[in-house]
This record gives structure tokens, sequence and C-alpha cells, in this order.
């Protein structure tokens, strides 16, 4: 572009006229210069204004410059004025992007200045008038939309202090309150029952040991750790005085009949056998609010020595008595009755009639089937025995006319002990002989030792036990009835 600033400005006291300048036409772009080596300004701008009427490569923005050339002179130039001017070659013109005529550059530059102020002109409303709204779009923390946590305002009531007097508890408050927790609680006869199932179970003198601190009062425990300290030096560490112990109190039976004393913190309970020939007093204190055994003494019935048992005259030798060939109504002098090849007592044990072949006992008329009252359990009987029954232990009597009996008593289990542990302490014995064992489809049980009397229990329930056993008369010691025995055995079925 011409520098407009730098053009000689003409003197308005100038008046020559300079003759028209030699132009070469061969380089547009080169300067035009006037004849006279100092032509005068209105020459100089008069052969301006003709270049530029003439050139129509930079008609964009000819009228501004022909405005700022008249400025100047203060004169539109003539055409016979000439003047210096100094034109853009064309080849510049040509390559030069800004003064061409493609302006894709431009428009795209324009879009994005026009995209970005859009852009930053939304950023800027939504600033002052949805600031939270740019906040959830940007997740930007902006000023003012931040949630202020106010603390819990906390307000503090004074109480007024009232003077209290103090709560006196009378004596008679107190031992109410006593006895009340002595009701609640677990009966000192309970107390002594759950000890005496436990006693059963001790095997050593710790085992005991530990039993007393667990129902003994203070003075009881103290007791045992004195006879702990003897025991610990003894080459059999105590084990005598647990057989001892265990010979001296008795398993009590749930049908023992137990009198509770209670006065104050002291209870005494007073215990009867069911053989009403052996007693005992148990001391029961209240400590640490539970019932504490502190002492017990026992007056036990002294057993008779063992009896030597002796069978019935059998002059048949056939293994019944001459009294159960009068009961089978078999025959006394032939041990095959009815000549079967199998012996009268043979037939018996297995609930045959000896008399007839192939017969049941059952069928013969001479016995008949018992069934307890409670359904429990049946069994054979003989039809000659009387029966009855003693509530006081729960059982019932087969009586014979020469006073021998058979009986069978039902004993709840209230000390959940097993048929082992209840055989070995009812007869007190160590180990169980394997050939006592007997069993069948209802029941299991343990014979005892003379073979008069088995315990039992069901196969299907475990809560009670039972004992069926042989009893002679006291001013005699022949058995007339084991065979009867043996087939009463055979014939029980427990239902329940």
């Amino acid at each position: 572009m011409p520098d407009i600033n730098n053009t000689i400005k003409p003197e308005s006291n100038q008046s020559t006229v300079m003759p028209a300048p030699v132009t070469n036409s061969a380089d547009s772009g080169s300067v035009v210069q006037a004849q006279e080596p100092t032509p005068p300004v209105a020459s100089a701008m008069k052969q301006a204004w003709n270049d530029l009427d003439k050139t129509d490569q930079i008609k964009q923005g000819s009228d501004d410059l022909k405005n700022a050339i008249i400025g100047i002179a203060g004169t539109k130039p003539t055409k016979q004025e000439n003047v210096d001017i100094y034109a853009m070659p064309k080849e510049f013109q040509k390559h030069n992007t800004v003064a061409g005529s493609s302006g894709s550059l431009g428009l795209i530059m324009m879009s994005g200045a026009l995209l970005l102020l859009l852009i930053v002109g939304s950023g800027a409303v939504l600033y002052y008038l949805k600031p939270d709204l740019l906040a959830s779009m940007t997740g930007m923390t902006i000023k003012g939309t931040e949630e202020t946590v106010t603390p819990p305002v906390q307000t503090v009531v004074e109480t007024p202090v009232i003077a209290q007097e103090p709560v006196v508890t009378s004596t008679l408050e107190i031992a109410t309150s006593t006895e009340d927790l002595m009701a609640s609680s677990t009966p000192a006869k309970d107390v002594y029952l759950a000890y005496n199932i436990e006693l059963a179970r001790v095997n050593t003198f710790a085992d005991y040991f530990n039993l007393i601190n667990k129902y003994g009062s203070a003075r009881r425990v103290q007791q045992i750790e004195a006879e702990k300290l003897l025991a610990d030096v003894t080459s059999d560490k105590g084990m005598s005085t647990v057989v001892n112990l265990k010979k001296s109190i008795p398993l009590l039976d749930p049908l023992a009949k137990i009198v509770d004393k209670v006065e104050d913190k002291l209870a005494s309970l007073e215990v009867a056998l069911p053989d009403n020939e052996s007693k005992g007093t148990v001391d029961m204190i209240w400590e640490n609010n539970a019932w504490k055994l502190d002492n017990e003494n026992w007056q036990l019935a002294v057993k008779e020595e063992a009896v030597t048992y002796t069978s019935g005259q059998d002059r048949d030798n056939d293994g019944l008595s001459d009294r159960e060939e009068d009961l089978f109504a078999s025959n006394k002098e032939s041990s095959d009755s009815d000549a079967d090849g199998y012996s009268d007592a043979v037939e018996v044990a297995g609930l045959y009639d000896p008399n007839k072949k192939s017969a049941k006992l059952i069928d013969s008329g001479k016995f008949t089937t018992y069934l307890a009252d409670d359904g429990a359990y049946s069994l054979i009987r003989s039809s000659e025995w009387s029966q009855s029954k003693d509530n006081n232990d729960n059982s019932v009597n087969f009586h014979s006319k020469d006073d021998h009996v058979i009986k069978i008593s039902t004993i709840l289990n209230f000390d959940k002990l097993s048929l082992d542990e209840l055989y070995l302490k009812q007869l007190g014995l160590v180990q169980i002989d394997s050939g006592a064992r007997m069993t069948n489809d209802t029941w299991t049980g343990i014979m005892s030792p003379d073979g008069l009397r088995l315990y039992l229990v069901s196969k299907l329930d475990t809560s009670k036990y039972y004992v069926l056993e042989y009893k002679v008369p006291a001013n005699t010691s022949v058995l007339e009835y084991k065979a009867l025995l043996g087939a009463m055995i055979k014939s029980l079925v427990i239902k329940k």
C-alpha cells in the first residue's frame, strides 16, 4: 500500500506545471518519476490520481485512499498534475493472502471467535443468574452454592436441685426381698436332686472336688479343699474316698419322699427312701442368691448278706420245678410231657404249651395277658396268681398261693441316667458282665448277677425305666418259679 503519511504535501504557493511523466509499461509496479528532478506537489498528486483510476488490482479501499489524498491535498487533483506514487508490485499483490480475494480462512476464524464468544457469554449468564445449574453441569464448586451446615443449637435446661431425704430400707423390707428372691429361684430340694444325680457320675476325686465347688457352700468348699490336699498325697489319689462316699450316699429314687423346711436362709430336707428303712437329712444354706449344699447325713438300712438261693424240687430234671409243673399242668415224671422232642422247660421258655405240640402257652387256659393301665406295656401272667398294685413305687405285683412275688415297677428317669449308669449305681458294681445284657424288639435290659432282677428301658422312650424282679418269701431261699420269671420276661412288650 502507498505510504500516505510519508507523501510530500503540496505547497500552496507553487503553481509550476510539470510535463507528463514517462511510464514504463513493462513494469507497472516500478516507480513513476517526473521529468524534472524536483516536481511540484500538485503534479505528483495528479499522477497518483490517474494511476488509481487505471489500476484494477487495488479496487478494495480505493475510495478511502482517494479521500485520504484529497484530505492531504485539500482539493481534488487534476489530471494534469504529476506526483510520485509508490505502488505494490503485482506479483506481491497476487501472492499476499491478506490483500488477496480468498476469505475462507477468515470466515473460519470469525466463526470460531463467535462460537467462543457465545460459550463465554452463556457461562457468564449462568454464573450470575443460575450458579447452581452451572455447578451441577460442570461439577465445579461455585461460591455461593455450598451447603451451609448449621450446627445444632444445644439448649441447656437447668434443673433445680431438690434435696431428697435418704431412703431408709427397713429390716423387714430386706427380708421380704430375700424371700421373694428365694421363691423365684430353684428350690433347695431340686438343687440337691441335681447334685445327687451328678454324684452318680463321679469317678475320680477330681470329679468330686469339682462337684462340691459347684454345689457346696463356702464352708463345704473349704472342707473339700483340705480333703484334696490329703488325697493328693495318697497312693490312690483319693479313690477310696470316692468309693466310700458313693456307698454312703444313695442315688435317690424319684419316688423318694422329700420334705423341705425353710427358715430364714436355712433349708432342711428330710428324705425317706422307698424301702422305708433308709433315711437322710440334708442341710442347705442360702448363699450368693442360690441354695448351696452344706451338710448331709444318711442312715441306710443294713443290707443283708447275699443269700444263696437253691432251686425247687425237680423230680424229672426237665428244668421246671415240681410247683411249676403244677402251674403248667405238665407231667412231673416226664421231661417231655407232649413227647414232641423238646423238654418242658425249653417249651415254656419259648412261650409254648409243654402239654400240647405246637400250642402256645397263652392258649393253654392257664395264662392270660396283662396290659398296664396306661397301655405302656403288656406281659403274660398266671391265671392262678392274684394281682395287686402298689402306688408307693408304682408297681404291679403278681402273687403265688405260696407267697412268691413277681413284680414290675415303672420308674421315671428324672436324672436322665443311662441304663448302664442306673444299673451300676443301684447294684454298687463297677462293671457289667457281657452275659447279663438282654434285648428284644422293644426294649434293652441288664440282668442282675443273681438272675432275679432285670433293669430295662424302652427303645422308644428313655424318660422312664422298668424293673422286673422275682422276690421270694423272707422265710425261704428256695426258687420255685424261676422258669416262670423267664417266660414273663420273654413275653414283655413295651408299647410306648
